[in-house]
């Protein structure tokens, strides 16, 4: 049977035309579905910024009484001094290398005291929370690296010199004050500050490893510890400040192949990528005082997960923000040694499973590996071996 010529070109246009409807049908569903996924971010995000800005920024001191008053009034005029100095004298010296001079470090820490003095008057007052700029999102300001790293070394190194003049108390109190600052570095912040509040209380509690036992220390050291910066919290934060940025970011088109799940839009595949880190952010944000074991377990299934996403926003961020678990439980294993060191402390917690472990000699946690060595390790972690640390001898 012959079929008109016309009728074939007729039903073309019309399987045609249904073709370009349908397809013009489902983008208009993606559409009003990424609309409305771009809304609910929004008014999430809206919602944890308002939190965010409601925290009292309050948190015991950790040694002395609090005054009244905002500690990021001091610490900036501190940091801002030693952003300039030159501290590799100090480095040296502390460091014990060959271009060490003990003359010249004190000249340096000699002519900075000021800095220190600002750091001291900082780590009085009662409120500690990083003043965070939540409306800047991830631009927002945070403390400079270097002058952090410029202010944690004269303070490490003021208190090696009090510690040659016999005045271990001085040389605690100080290194203690430093920790302080490290620690509400790492308060009401996102990720980085939280990191780099961390790198300065390694400083610190290098330092403080040095000094002969002392039980003021100790009970020092264990208001820190009941008041260590939360990771759970940082995620959220880190969160809440990606939200922002991209609630800002101006939507421009997506290509062939990245977008047209998207709607070919970079809005609503920023809104999928906050959307679905939301969800991990939040499984991870649970786990900060869970078993370790749990945060590994927890961490490799939301891995997959991001790898299956098709999101190639949540593929590139989540391996870095689950590493940073690791990071924080070895800053709180290293504070419960010290806590043993100082003043005796028993039965602690090891962040990575069970208790913290000695033989009399060496107190230890199990590290990252969760597999107790006996003792077998260093004080700097490392992905296998235990976190150690050596006790005098009584």
């Amino acid at each position: 049977m012959n079929i008109p010529r016309g009728a074939l070109r007729t039903t073309g246009f019309v399987v045609g035309g249904l073709t370009v409807l349908a397809g013009a049908f489902f983008v208009w569903l993606l559409m009003i579905a990424w609309r409305s996924a771009t809304q609910g971010m929004t008014e999430r995000v809206t919602e944890a910024v308002a939190a965010a800005r409601a925290r009292d920024p309050r948190r015991p001191v950790i040694r002395g009484e609090a005054v009244p008053g905002r500690a990021w009034t001091e610490y900036e005029q501190g940091l801002a001094l030693a952003k300039g100095v030159v501290v590799v004298d100090v480095r040296h010296w502390l460091d014990g290398t060959g271009a060490a001079d003990r003359p010249k470090a004190a000249a340096v820490l000699a002519a900075n005291r000021r800095a220190l003095d600002f750091l001291r008057a900082g780590a009085r007052k009662a409120e500690g929370a990083y003043p965070t700029q939540w409306e800047k999102g991830v631009s927002a300001d945070l403390p400079s690296l270097v002058a952090v790293q410029n202010l944690s070394t004269l303070a490490v190194g003021e208190a090696r010199l009090l510690m040659d003049a016999g005045k271990p108390r001085e040389a605690a109190d100080l290194l203690l004050d430093a920790a302080q600052l490290g620690a509400d570095l790492g308060r009401n912040t996102v990720l980085i500050g939280e990191l780099i509040g961390l790198a300065s209380l390694g400083e610190m509690f290098e330092g403080l490893k040095r000094l002969p036992p002392d039980p003021d220390v100790g009970r020092a050291l264990a208001v820190l510890d009941a008041n260590f910066p939360n990771h759970g919290e940082t995620l959220l934060n880190d969160l809440t400040a990606m939200g922002v940025s991209f609630i800002q970011t101006e939507d421009r088109g997506l290509g062939v192949p990245a977008g047209w799940r998207f709607g070919f839009s970079q809005r609503h595949m920023l809104a999928d990528a906050w959307t679905t880190l939301e969800r991990m952010m939040r499984r991870t944000a649970a786990t900060t005082t869970a078993p370790w074991a749990e945060v590994e377990r927890v961490g490799a299934e939301i891995q997959t997960e991001a790898t299956r996403s098709g999101n190639q926003i949540v593929e590139n961020m989540i391996g870095g923000l689950l590493r940073s678990h690791r990071a924080s439980r070895e800053g709180l294993a290293h504070l419960r040694l010290l806590r043993v060191l100082h003043g005796g402390a028993t039965g602690l917690a090891d962040p990575f499973g069970g208790k913290l472990l000695s033989d009399g000699a060496k107190v230890w946690s199990v590290g990252a590996d969760g597999i107790d060595g006996g003792g077998a390790g260093g004080w700097r972690p490392a992905p296998t071996g235990d976190i150690v640390l050596e006790l005098p001898v009584r």
